[in-house]
Parts: structure tokens; sequence; C-alpha cells
């Protein structure tokens, strides 16, 4: 039981380092366009088809 524990606590924390990874990655990307093409680039799911479209 106590080893179960430990191996559902380790996927736990991989998933969030994982997503925060993305996160961040895709905030650097966002920020990135931003700074290219003057769109907004706020990590934000609704904005990144805006900035999409403003590069193009």
């Amino acid at each position: 039981m106590n080893s179960k524990g430990k191996i559902i606590r380790a996927v736990v924390v991989a998933v969030i380092l994982i997503a925060l990874a993305g996160y961040g990655f895709t905030y650097y990307f966002l920020k990135q366009i931003s700074v290219e093409d003057g769109a907004e680039g706020y990590p934000v799911p609704e904005k990144r088809v805006n900035v999409v479209v403003m590069g193009v």
C-alpha cells in the first residue's frame, strides 16, 4: 500500500512538471510572436488563434 502511494505521487508530480513545461513553452512561443508581429502574446488559448491570424 505504501509503495502504491509513492507511485501515484510520482505520477502526479511528473504530470504537473510536464504541464508547467508546456505552459512555459507556450508562453515563450506567444511572446516571440508578439515581439515579431506586434500582436498580443498572452498565454491564453482563446488568444492563441488571434495571435496566429494577426501573424499571417
